[in-house]
């Protein structure tokens, strides 16, 4: 699987999953390669921040959920369903490949507006390298990250593919908002479905900037 690819699953966002739960931030610059998002280096241990960091714009925070353009069928005992679900488990199945679900708690976005650091990026780009033709699609700036306080997110590369999420202190699962409130226990029967399940603070999506043959930066 290219790993790169598979972490940008929100389609026409420009978003990718920090499936390795990095503890990424805004000026963080990563290398994306076939494999690997690996950062190398936060482009305000080498230029002045201030007056740019506090151009950041945080937005408030917000339930978020992520509904694929393709489908996927999610099942609680209370429902009338083709083979009995317990009532601390939950079912969930993926028709299509490339499919996502996605619910998070308390979703905060926070950006840095390009203008306001377009020049000391080309700059920086042109000294350490980064702007060669064979380089610039792999040095990408972090310029947006999100908060959440709990989430999940589950990812399938290819069809028919399930999963079966359980309590582990055997509460009931009634309802998506049950998913978020107890332990999960995650059991898969593919190696085609990535999951992400966090019950603390962490950071589920970023955004990243990379600079094109123009010498300017934008979205991949």
């Amino acid at each position: 699987m290219n790993t790169k690819k598979s972490y940008r699953i929100l389609k026409g966002q420009n978003t990718f999953v920090n499936f390795p739960l990095a503890k990424l931030k805004i000026g963080d610059v990563l290398e994306m390669d076939d494999r690997n998002h690996r950062k190398v280096l936060n482009v305000f241990n080498l230029i002045p921040e201030a007056g740019i960091l506090d151009k950041v714009d945080q937005g408030p925070k917000s339930e978020f959920e992520f509904i694929s353009e393709n489908t996927f069928n999610l099942e609680f005992s209370n429902q009338l369903n083709s083979s009995p679900i317990q009532s601390h488990e939950a079912s969930i199945s993926f028709k299509k490949a490339n499919s996502v679900y996605c619910k998070l708690d308390n979703l905060q976005h926070t950006s840095l507006p390009l203008g306001y650091i377009e020049e000391e990026l080309v700059r920086l780009w042109e000294k350490k390298g980064y702007d060669k033709a064979g380089k610039r699609k792999h040095f990408h700036f972090v310029s947006e990250v999100f908060h959440a306080n709990s989430g999940i997110i589950l990812y399938s590369t290819s069809a028919n593919t399930h999963a079966k999420l359980s309590t582990v202190s055997k509460v009931p699962l009634l309802e998506e908002a049950d998913l978020l409130k107890a332990e999960l226990d995650i059991k898969t029967n593919s190696d085609k479905l990535m999951k992400l399940y966090v019950q603390e603070a962490f950071i589920p999506f970023y955004r990243t900037l990379r600079m094109f043959g123009n010498g300017r930066f934008g979205y991949l």
